[in-house]
């Protein structure tokens, strides 16, 4: 089976432009670091890899999750994408920001550089599980928490057999895989809550030129006084604004601050394309060829690298759910 990571089929066909000889009538321009400029006829190919969804230990299938992903996040959101497209001002609707800040927010989280980003926090995660059950003073209050939030007696040493045990499975590839599958749900739901109520409104260039799209969609940015642009921003910082490219003419973009125009020009625009440059994992794609985005493609493809969890705060590597992690294998 061959997963859709990101972008979307749907809102990656929002990208193409018209070829005869395309079975589909579409063909779409792909740029990727050390390779040249190249077009793609077969757009399935081009945002699915197989494999990416499978590993999930509540019995899903990949095949499963991709069909949920499409009907829970993706349907409802790109029925939405009409009255975006005609600026319609739906996001005054609690449940369009909410429909939208879902898709947002699970396009995120199940690109494929985010994910790669997400390896460093399962290390940290590791190392903090085999430093707390090594850690006598620390393994008894986290003993004494568990304790308290499930109102049983649990001895130290059963705790300290669950760190290890979890330590032992999340290092394995098959571990690792799994807390990503069985995670994004969850990812998806703690971080579109955030998004939802912050401001939404679209972007259009206010020139011919064209939005692209990477493979890591959904970029976050935040400028200074000076002009300096900095990403992987938190949705806690007031600077800070979250974009999606939804066609070659139009994005969304996400913020506290609103903007005093949605039109921009194309310095901004070549901004925002290099924001999609610099995050991208493997590929960027368009709608038409750009000697200049080629060159950029070359010299600073995915310099960016997700590193720490800047997106769900800057408190450490808990998780929501790490409770029960522990105790699920205490109770085994």
């Amino acid at each position: 089976m061959r997963s859709h990571h990101a972008p979307t089929l749907h809102l990656l066909d929002r990208f193409t432009y018209k070829d005869r000889k395309a079975r589909s009538r579409r063909a779409i321009w792909i740029y990727e670091k050390d390779r040249a400029p190249r077009t793609s006829r077969d757009l399935k190919s081009e945002c699915a890899e197989h494999g990416y969804f499978s590993g999930g230990e509540n019995g899903e299938s990949e095949d499963d999750i991709d069909f949920r992903f499409n009907s829970q996040y993706e349907i409802p959101f790109n029925r939405l994408l009409p009255a975006i497209d005609a600026d319609l001002h739906i996001f005054e609707s609690l449940e369009v920001r909410q429909i939208c800040a879902q898709f947002v927010a699970n396009l995120f989280h199940r690109s494929t550089a985010t994910r790669t980003g997400g390896q460093k926090l399962i290390g940290n995660l590791i190392e903090d599980y085999r430093s707390m059950a090594n850690d006598q003073e620390r393994l008894f209050a986290y003993t004494a928490k568990l304790s308290a939030i499930t109102a049983q007696s649990i001895a130290t040493s059963e705790v300290r057999d669950a760190l290890l045990k979890n330590v032992a499975y999340y290092s394995t590839k098959e571990g690792k895989k799994a807390l990503y599958v069985n995670d994004l749900d969850r990812a998806t739901m703690s971080l579109s809550s955030h998004l939802v109520d912050l401001g939404w409104s679209t972007l259009r260039p206010s020139s011919a030129a064209s939005f692209f799209i990477s493979d890591t969609p959904v970029i976050s940015r935040a400028m200074d006084c000076f002009g300096r642009v900095t990403f992987g921003e938190g949705i806690g910082k007031p600077t800070a604004e979250w974009i999606l490219p939804i066609s070659n003419r139009m994005a969304i973009r996400v913020a506290q601050r609103r903007r005093i125009s949605p039109c921009v020009n194309a310095e901004e625009l070549g901004q925002l394309n290099l924001a999609q440059i610099y995050t991208m994992s493997r590929r960027l794609y368009g709608r038409e060829y750009s000697q200049w985005i080629d060159q950029m493609v070359q010299n600073y493809g995915g310099i960016y690298k997700f590193h720490v969890d800047v997106f769900k705060g800057t408190t450490g590597v808990v998780r929501e759910d790490e409770f029960d992690d522990v105790m699920a294998s205490v109770n085994e």
